[in-house]
């Protein structure tokens, strides 16, 4: 009960698109503008009921996930109960999955070290202590803390591609994926593509994409915010593509 109640006090922030960028405070994510001193009050408020909540609601949690290391004791197992506390705490997708059982999946194989093209055999498989501990940890936090699975297990995937993401960067989820992956069809049709200007390049998975998609253009991934410009860059030494995309500060 305590979690249903929580589940839409928690995500209400996420949902308008809220971060934090200090100086400027709390600040709309696909706008950059800064929030009243009212909005910020509300927002405030909210976070405080929700950490009256959480203080409720911890022992409870806590048991659930003591019984859950006793009882659990395959992949199959660990799946199917992470899928049902998904589920009872409403959590929010749309960060590369839509449902419960996507999400357990992803955090599951992250913390064995699988890959995600595992086939079914090994749902079976039983787990040690020290595995079990290390899933239910990440659960955990996907549940109390609302993290995002990609901010968790610090990858995304973009055009079929997975980037490095942190907190620093937006988790990747854009339209634009499915245009470069056709090639910008129809636009780019009639003409070579040579250059490539990404703005505001974040995590540099566009610009990455595109230099992977159009192996004869030269990418540029512009971005203003310092953190981001770091990730942009792993990235591309992730991919080792410094020769077709260049990270601009701009």
């Amino acid at each position: 009960m305590l979690r249903r109640i929580l589940s839409p006090l928690v995500t209400v922030v996420w949902h308008w698109g809220f971060s934090f960028h200090p100086p400027r405070g709390l600040i709309w994510r696909d706008t950059g503008h800064s929030i009243t001193k009212q909005g910020f009050i509300f927002i405030a408020n909210i976070f405080t009921i929700c950490h009256s909540i959480l203080i409720e609601a911890k022992p409870v949690i806590d048991e659930a996930f003591e019984q859950a290391l006793r009882e659990l004791h395959t992949i199959r197992d660990i799946l199917r109960w992470g899928t049902s506390q998904f589920n009872e705490a409403g959590l929010f997708y749309g960060h590369g999955t839509d449902n419960a059982w996507d999400e357990a999946l992803a955090l599951t194989l992250h913390a064995l070290h699988l890959s995600h093209d595992s086939g079914t055999e090994i749902l079976d498989s039983r787990l040690t202590h020290s595995e079990k501990q290390s899933i239910l940890a990440l659960f955990r936090r996907r549940i109390i803390d609302r993290i995002p699975v990609p901010y968790l297990t610090q990858e995304a995937w973009f055009a079929g591609l997975p980037f490095y993401v942190d907190e620093r960067v937006i988790v990747p989820r854009s339209p634009i994926a499915e245009l470069i992956e056709n090639g910008f069809s129809p636009w780019a049709d009639s003409m070579p593509v040579r250059r490539v200007l990404d703005l505001c390049t974040g995590s540099g998975c566009i610009a990455i994409a595109c230099a992977m998609a159009f192996p004869d253009a030269y990418v540029d991934g512009v971005e203003l915010c310092n953190d981001a410009l770091a990730v942009a860059q792993l990235n591309v030494a992730k991919y080792d593509c410094d020769e077709h995309v260049s990270i601009l500060q701009s």
